[in-house]
């Protein structure tokens, strides 16, 4: 197993989404947490050419967290020693150092479809991707930390295969009660997990009162395309949001079911 490189809460600990807001220059919301949703044709999250400069800055944070039931809660980030990892924010072509509680400043891309990144040395962190318009706080976990959680859910993840962390919500309020499924997951089940009163062992069969659904496993598709993930509950199928996995990374992402 590798990963050398390598991803959301109450109701009431909603803190965090609003803490940066975008810069002059920046994109707007794309609605939807899913890399495939809302995006203007054209313009790709890889940076040639397409994120010219405006001058502008957008202020953010990688938020390190060490539940992973609190991804994109500014209430579960680290206020120290963010900095001493030495990690890199990535938007396009854009790179920034985050500082000792993940505050960063990174100059705004124009256009819409980037990518937020954060990424760092070996055995530091669990490479992170997230769609750019959803939120400027981006969750990473620690590459030890992960590998633990994944030993004790029975999970896994291979080579050429990516993770989801993806928080369901109404509004500002979290959906209990979900079940998520992607086509390409690895197990037999979908090898979906959701957050529980546990923040080690995680349940198997819907989202609880932070409102996350954990896919630890899903092969990058070939050709590259993106994948899907089917929400669910008793009433039937409710959204499907898409995303574009990366290999050996978590794509944190928010679904908004309004």
């Amino acid at each position: 197993m590798k990963l050398a490189v390598l991803v959301l809460l109450l109701a009431a600990c909603r803190t965090g989404m609003d803490d940066y807001p975008y810069g002059t220059g920046g994109s707007p919301p794309l609605g939807h947490g899913s890399n495939g949703d809302a995006v203007d044709a054209g313009v790709d999250d890889s940076g040639d050419g397409g994120d010219g400069d405006a001058g502008a800055q957008i202020t953010g944070r990688v938020c390190l967290i060490n539940d992973l039931r609190l991804a994109g809660v500014t209430a579960g980030c680290a206020t120290t020693g963010v900095d001493k990892l030495s990690l890199v924010v990535s938007l396009g072509t854009r790179t920034a150092s985050p500082t000792a509680d993940g505050s960063f400043s990174i100059g705004a891309p124009q256009g819409a479809g980037f990518t937020w990144h954060v990424s760092g040395p070996a055995n530091t962190i669990v490479r992170s991707a997230m769609p750019f318009g959803t939120s400027n706080v981006i969750p990473v976990i620690r590459d030890a930390r992960y590998i633990d959680l994944l030993q004790i859910n029975g999970a896994q993840i291979n080579e050429l295969e990516g993770s989801v962390v993806m928080r369901v919500v109404r509004g500002a309020t979290v959906v209990v009660g979900v079940s998520a499924r992607s086509l390409d997951a690895t197990n037999d089940t979908s090898g979906s997990f959701y957050d529980s009163t546990n923040l080690d062992t995680w349940a198997t069969v819907s989202t609880g009162a932070f409102g996350v659904a954990w896919i630890p496993s899903i092969p990058i598709p070939v050709p590259a395309r993106p994948v899907t993930v089917q929400l669910s509950d008793q009433t039937g199928l409710l959204a499907s949001p898409t995303a574009t996995l990366e290999d050996q990374t978590i794509t944190f992402l928010t679904e908004d079911l309004q």
